[in-house]
């Protein structure tokens, strides 16, 4: 299955200084993950943002940015689309344009198509580097960034423990997650890394970490239980599954199976002995809740259902659930990717993504390069279903960072692919065009920051304040 074509890059050793390359844009996605956590309240001081979750979109800004200016000056060309991408782009194109005829705020709605356009770059800019190396290098590269990036937080995060039972005090899931706006913008990265860094347990070339890298699953596990993040444990196990029995890696099978189990286990452990038992014997908490309810999910699911009726076909806009009437907790997004789009693009809009479904993932799930492209390949998907996964019950396609995993994620499984190349298309006839398009969306995003027609309350879209007026 080859949805995107390269032009211009036949192997490595065709790209100019391809490890250079490689090497540069992994310690540029390594530090943008680390200001915008680990360093963020440092750098929320410095630049003067309100609040962690705008700062991430500046980030992303800047990091299109950056690629673009890349592009612009190099050699490398862009990947080409293949014929059911530009199908599926156009369709969902029409979608938005039927959308926006309904959108009360159709600047607003604008704003949305340049979060997708910025997005969409990423993905093309970041396939075509992962395009110019080796793709175990690619892979090898991407899972030491999360490593790092991994470490680092949970230095900070075991530190924070250590200082708040120092003082005696009680925590919460909130408490010692620190980086974030909503813990939950966390647990929605997690489920993108945590069955990329399998992939240290099961390639020689980690051989020497394969401990530490252990470790750090375990403890992301452990943090998955401390912050009672029930949608997201659900949604990595039971999307690992399901994908081991369809998958061909028959030989390495039992061993995948071994690995997974066991570092669940010892996250289990981790989360008894550190969260759980320091929580009861030295600050006299209260003991662990996940809960059993909807959180409120379940009320605005039948709200959508309750309203669509008067769009049903085009929907109310994009963006248009910022602003919709008498919801219940208005504070909140729809907390499903499906009820999301149906509000906003209507019956259309929800079947063009069934139709991607369809036309992507049913076949890209039963794909024979798995034999190829052995359990690196098997743990890039794992990754990928486990965020659509997650987007049935939390915001993974609506937060920052969390898109930005799941778009980068989605150009390393574009790594895998074939590399052929089409001989009728050259990028660079639109590369200024295409170049103007994406920094105007740039400054469209950028214009929205802390707008009049944006209320005060902390409503997660574009920006923390993602309330619209009516």
């Amino acid at each position: 299955m080859n949805y995107f074509k390269v032009i211009g890059v036949d192997a490595a050793s065709d790209c100019v200084n391809g490890r250079k390359v490689e090497v540069s844009f992994f310690i540029l996605i390594s530090s943008l993950l680390m200001f915008g956590t680990v360093f963020s309240p440092f750098l929320l001081e410095v630049v003067g943002f309100e609040n962690y979750y705008d700062l991430k979109r500046f980030i992303v800004c800047f990091l299109v940015c950056t690629l673009a200016g890349f592009f612009l000056l190099s050699k490398v060309e862009v990947v080409a689309i293949c014929y059911k991408a530009k199908l599926f782009i156009f369709f969902a194109l029409t979608a938005f344009l039927l959308s926006f005829m309904k959108s009360e705020h159709k600047y607003w709605s604008l704003v949305e198509l340049s979060n997708y356009i910025v997005f969409f770059f990423i993905f093309l800019f970041s396939s075509s580097l992962f395009k110019c190396c080796e793709k175990e290098r690619v892979l090898h590269g991407f899972v030491l960034s999360l490593m790092f990036f991994s470490f680092a937080f949970f230095v900070k995060y075991w530190l924070f423990l250590l200082f708040t039972v120092f003082d005696g005090r009680d925590f919460g899931i909130q408490d010692i997650v620190n980086g974030f706006f909503n813990v939950r913008f966390y647990n929605q990265i997690q489920v993108v890394m945590l069955p990329l860094l399998f992939v240290a347990l099961t390639s020689e070339w980690f051989k020497r970490v394969k401990v530490v890298a252990f470790i750090l699953i375990s403890m992301h596990w452990a943090v998955l239980l401390q912050t009672e993040a029930r949608g997201a444990l659900l949604s990595v196990i039971f999307s690992f599954f399901p994908l081991l029995y369809i998958s061909k890696i028959s030989t390495e099978k039992r061993s995948l199976l071994t690995s997974f189990l066991w570092s669940i286990l010892a996250g289990v452990f981790l989360w008894l002995v550190f969260i759980v038992s320091v929580k009861y014997f030295f600050v006299g908490g209260s003991g662990v809740d996940f809960g059993g309810g909807a959180s409120g999910r379940l009320e605005i699911w039948l709200y959508i259902l309750s309203v669509i009726k008067d769009n049903f076909w085009f929907g109310f806009g994009p963006m248009a659930y910022a602003w919709a009437e008498i919801k219940p907790l208005y504070n909140a997004h729809p907390h499903n990717l499906l009820f999301q789009i149906f509000y906003e693009y209507g019956f259309f809009g929800l079947c063009v993504i069934f139709s991607s479904i369809l036309l992507f993932f049913i076949p890209w799930a039963f794909d024979e390069r798995d034999e190829r492209g052995g359990i690196d390949l098997f743990f890039v998907k794992h990754s990928i279903i486990s965020a659509l996964c997650y987007s049935m019950f939390s915001g993974v396609f609506v937060m920052p960072f969390s898109q930005l995993c799941f778009v980068l994620v989605m150009a390393l499984y574009v790594c895998y692919s074939d590399n052929s190349r089409p001989s009728h298309f050259q990028f660079v006839r639109y590369r200024f065009l295409s170049f103007f398009i994406l920094f105007v969306s740039v400054l469209l995003i950028i214009s929205s920051y802390q707008d009049v027609g944006l209320k005060g309350d902390h409503v997660p879209r574009i920006w923390i304040r993602g309330l619209i007026a009516q």
